[in-house]
């Protein structure tokens, strides 16, 4: 995949708590990381693409499906354990190309469905996630006070 990258190369992703990875290199390492993490991932397109009117962007719909049977990096030095885990998710990649090379990839998907399918996050309507939800409230208001 690194051969129809721009050495520049930036991708963006969501659930990569902020981190971007730019340049060929650690697009690479990045690549290299997520197949060890979900080797049996499968991607599948599923909508027509949609071209940019002034640029020269694409957008495409897909839907991934996957097992989280190795560890995923996080900010340094995080590193996610597997769970065996399965997800199946939908998002959207917007690709921009320059000289006919992916020059900056964003994905979209929603992070917290995923997290709740691989097991990182407590599942919508569990004991764990209206904890979560108490203690949220309880946090926001000196939240607003640091602001």
């Amino acid at each position: 995949m690194t051969a129809v990258v721009t050495d520049d190369i930036v991708y963006e992703d969501p659930s990569m708590f902020g981190q971007h990875i730019i340049g060929k290199p650690d697009f690479g390492a990045f690549l290299q990381m997520f197949w060890r993490a979900f080797p049996d991932a499968f991607f599948e397109i599923s909508g027509s693409p949609y071209l940019a009117l002034l640029g020269t962007g694409v957008a495409v719909p897909y839907r991934v499906t996957g097992t989280f049977t190795g560890d995923l990096y996080g900010p340094s030095p995080l590193t996610l354990a597997p769970t065996g885990r399965r997800a199946d998710i939908t998002g959207v990649d917007l690709y921009e190309f320059r000289d006919g090379l992916l020059s900056h990839w964003i994905s979209v998907i929603d992070g917290l469905a995923l997290a709740q399918q691989l097991g990182l996050a407590p599942p919508a309507r569990s004991t764990m996630f209206r904890l979560a939800m108490r203690m949220q409230r309880l946090a926001a208001p000196a939240m607003r006070r640091m602001h």
